[in-house]
């Protein structure tokens, strides 16, 4: 099952390393993809944050395409301070890579 088909809910132990810069994959621990969709807020919330510093960089055009189109979903996340982050990621994304972000943004609905 792909990180984009999971529903939110199955959540692996969260990891921090250096190597995140590298690879979707931190040493020792859960992929990015699914801690996004963790049950537990804390771990997303770390997740978009960590998403929001790799959308920053040059050199990440592999990550915003993975994850341009799963914006649309990760802005309806049900908790409003990892909905704050995923909109920080978004505003990263829209920054460094709009060619990546601009098919998706008339999908994404602000109320």
């Amino acid at each position: 099952m792909n990180h984009d088909d999971k529903p939110i809910g199955s959540c692996p132990r969260p990891t921090r390393s250096a190597a995140t810069h590298d690879s979707d994959v931190p040493a020792g621990g859960s992929s990015l993809g699914e801690r996004l969709v963790c049950k537990a807020w804390k771990v997303r919330f770390d997740a978009f944050a960590e998403l929001g510093g790799l959308l920053g960089c040059v050199g990440s055009v592999d990550v915003a395409k993975v994850h341009a189109p799963l914006f649309v979903r990760y802005l309806a996340d049900p908790h409003p301070g990892v909905q704050e982050k995923a909109t920080e990621a978004f505003d990263g994304l829209w920054k460094v890579y709009p060619k990546e972000a601009l098919p998706y943004l008339s999908l994404i609905h602000i109320s």
